[in-house]
């Protein structure tokens, strides 16, 4: 998270030299006005590795179905990986209260 505040504080969420979003919480900020409470940031699970993040970050975007998240931009598995991704999200924290994701 420290990334992404950092990435809203100087405004550089999105890298024009290559056209890519940086950080997609910060580029949702800066370009709509909707404010973030980075002090207020609940961390949904801990891993030791950047594989282990991406697969569960693969799995609570095809579970919970995020409205605000970039699907285009996050991490990409096989759909082989499907079956087990309802056991993978079932490991995460509970969503955060007054946060709401769309129904699938």
């Amino acid at each position: 998270m420290k990334e992404h505040e950092r990435c809203h504080r100087l405004n550089n969420a999105y890298d024009e030299t290559l056209d890519k979003v940086k950080s997609a919480p910060a580029h949702h900020s800066l370009t709509t006005g909707h404010r973030i409470a980075w002090n207020d940031i609940t961390i949904l699970k801990s891993l030791p590795s950047k594989a282990h993040l991406d697969l569960t970050e693969q799995a609570a975007i095809h579970i919970r179905n995020p409205s605000m998240n970039r699907t285009d931009s996050a991490p990409k598995y096989s759909s082989l990986w499907n079956p087990i991704l309802p056991k993978i999200a079932a490991t995460l924290k509970p969503t955060p209260s007054g946060i709401t994701f769309s129904s699938s």
